[in-house]
């Protein structure tokens, strides 16, 4: 399904705020200094992911809200499982509408079992926006929410394996899958899988490493030493390159068999600069966290919203480039 894009550049003048001071707590109870936009009220909003601070990508997202939530004044209460588990999530979004919050941000990972709890929370007048992970259902089937800020999957997914093949036919393609009932993980492999068959080359074979990277690297090591022809590793997170690296190394396959990944952290950056990476897309997950609060304190204090999804990715990162990521990776933008 195609989705209208609102280009980034374009909504960047609203984040005037974006480099103020953060907050390391998942609840952000300062007020706005006198230089910075004030609301007749503080607004409470919850945001609700199905991963949290164990993992480097949401750390950044976490950070992203506390600095929106400081900017505009408003109190940010931020839940997510300690390990990826939709039956707590769902109990953590039915605790966040109970408290009546003013707006409910919420990544939407299985959307039939968050279908009934989100529709009851917009029923009741909160609005919802969702951040990272959709509901890919078409319209009549979909969540109503006020839109969705962050990358397409199927499209992420497209553009990494594109990028692959114009470097290497790989031989054989393992993909390593770190929450195997997410469904926007599933797009992201429709995507490359897609792509594989297009071009006429079997399609990568997806295993369940887990979200325990110590899991991940056992089962990529077996995986390994029964398909010794496997050239190309690609994982679906930080949770998965972190394993997959540590294996090829372990191994001694450097140079035999290729990693590639989503998302950034610092030491992924390191990888990519020393070759131990080809590249990872990157999502610019700040953006998710930070515009879904500034959107939605607009949204309580103004009635105004953006009318459409914002996408924030995919964007390809690798030698040719990682250097222009760097300091936001050190700053924590990244």
């Amino acid at each position: 399904m195609k989705k209208k894009i609102i280009t980034i550049v374009l909504l960047v003048v609203l984040l005037t705020g974006m480099f103020a001071g953060c907050s390391s707590k998942t609840s952000q109870n300062q007020p706005a200094s006198t230089n910075q936009p004030t609301s007749a009220k503080k607004y409470h909003f919850y945001v609700v992911s199905h991963a949290g601070s164990s993992d480097p990508f949401w750390v950044v997202v976490i950070k992203a809200v506390n600095d929106a939530a400081k900017m505009y004044g408003d109190d940010v209460t931020y839940v997510a499982p300690a390990k990826y588990s939709l039956q707590e999530m769902i109990n953590d979004v039915n605790s966040a509408v109970a408290a009546k919050p003013d707006g409910l941000v919420v990544t939407v990972p299985d959307p039939e079992g968050l279908d009934s709890i989100l529709r009851s929370a917009i029923s009741q007048g909160i609005p919802v926006i969702c951040i990272d992970t959709e509901d890919p259902r078409p319209a009549p089937q979909k969540i109503p929410y006020l839109l969705y800020i962050g990358a397409n999957e199927y499209i992420s997914g497209r553009k990494l394996a594109e990028y692959v093949l114009s470097k290497f036919t790989p031989k054989r393609v393992v993909i390593a899958d770190h929450e195997i009932t997410n469904s926007s993980l599933r797009q992201r492999i429709s995507g490359i899988q897609d792509v594989f068959k297009e071009h006429g080359l079997p399609l990568p074979e997806v295993i369940n490493i887990t979200d325990n990277p110590s899991q991940g690297d056992s089962v990529l090591k077996a995986y390994i030493g029964a398909h010794p022809g496997t050239d190309l590793i690609m994982t679906l997170g930080p949770l998965g390159t972190i394993p997959a690296v540590g294996v090829v190394k372990e191994l001694n396959l450097t140079g035999k068999v290729t990693v590639t990944g989503f998302d950034l952290t610092e030491q992924i950056l390191d990888w990519i600069k020393d070759g131990e990476v080809l590249c990872t897309v990157d999502t610019q997950q700040y953006l998710e966290g930070y515009l879904a609060i500034e959107l939605l304190h607009f949204y309580k204090e103004h009635n105004l919203i953006v009318p459409n999804d914002i996408l924030t990715g995919p964007l390809i990162v690798d030698k040719s480039n990682v250097q222009g990521v760097e300091q936001s990776i050190k700053d924590g933008f990244r």
